[in-house]
């Protein structure tokens, strides 16, 4: 009896464990959440380096040295302009220099007008200088072999004025080199200019500076439409331009040329729009 008391009491102490052997209890895992994780926000840098794809707070510049389908057409114009300009010198024909050269001078105007208004062609706006130097040197010659040129540009310039849109200092330096540059042909070379081409001044003057009022105005709405469409494409100067011709102050191919110089000049307001949207 004693002896099973003993093995007993072996047993016992043999499957006992000391407490201090287990490690402690940890606490339980967080539950888990079925919700998807939030996605982290791109950084508004990580498109920087891309310029195809620029931040939407960003705009991409229009560069005029871009040969994009909306510049095409105006590359042509200004080829077809050089090649009749060289063909007419080449050829003798007084004519068909004309056609070239107001060709030429409507981009010319135009674009350099477009390089003071853009906001986007600042970084451009040096080149105003130089291509203003081409209008007095293009024009001055012109009139020289056409009369009506003389009047038909200084009455021009004299409405712009007083209309003020010869606001910038290459418009002021074209009309300026234009009157000198008259001044030494006709002073120099004994150029003689009609009498006729000096009538144009008052009735060009009056056109340019009515379609420049009338176009302010209709701007701003409240007109009819036919009202509108009038002074919107400035058809006042067109119109005196075609009556110069019927009362014989100047002949039907000045005509011609001013319209080349005025569809020019809508060109490359219209091209330049459209590439504009396609941005």
């Amino acid at each position: 009896m004693k002896q099973d008391t003993q093995d007993k009491s072996k047993t016992e102490e043999a499957l006992s464990i000391p407490q201090s052997s287990f490690p402690p209890p940890s606490d339980p895992p967080p539950p888990q959440s079925n919700s998807p994780l939030p996605m982290e926000a791109p950084s508004p840098q990580s498109n920087s380096s891309d310029p195809s794809n620029p931040p939407p707070s960003q705009s991409v510049s229009p560069d005029p040295s871009d040969a994009s389908p909306q510049y095409l057409p105006l590359l042509g114009l200004t080829l077809i302009g050089i090649i009749l300009s060289l063909v007419g010198f080449i050829q003798s024909n007084n004519d068909v220099v004309l056609i070239g050269l107001c060709i030429i001078l409507g981009l010319d105007v135009k674009f350099i007008d477009q390089l003071i208004d853009e906001e986007s062609m600042r970084k451009y706006r040096m080149y105003a200088i130089p291509l203003a130097i081409l209008i007095p040197l293009f024009m001055g010659y012109l009139a020289t072999i056409h009369d009506p040129v003389f009047g038909m540009v200084i009455g021009t310039a004299l409405g712009l004025l007083l209309a003020g849109k010869l606001d910038h200092p290459a418009f002021l330096l074209a009309a300026v080199g234009f009157v000198i540059g008259m001044g030494v042909f006709v002073y120099y070379f004994n150029v003689d200019i009609a009498t006729t081409s000096f009538y144009l001044i008052p009735m060009t003057g009056f056109g340019a500076y009515g379609d420049e009022f009338g176009h302010e105005k209709v701007s701003k709405g409240g007109y009819p439409n036919a009202v509108y469409q009038f002074f919107e494409h400035r058809f006042l100067l067109k119109t005196v331009a075609a009556i110069s011709v019927l009362v014989g102050f100047a002949e039907i191919i000045h005509l011609v040329g001013f319209l080349c110089w005025d569809l020019s000049y809508d060109a490359v307001a219209y091209f330049w729009d459209s590439r504009e949207k396609v941005k």
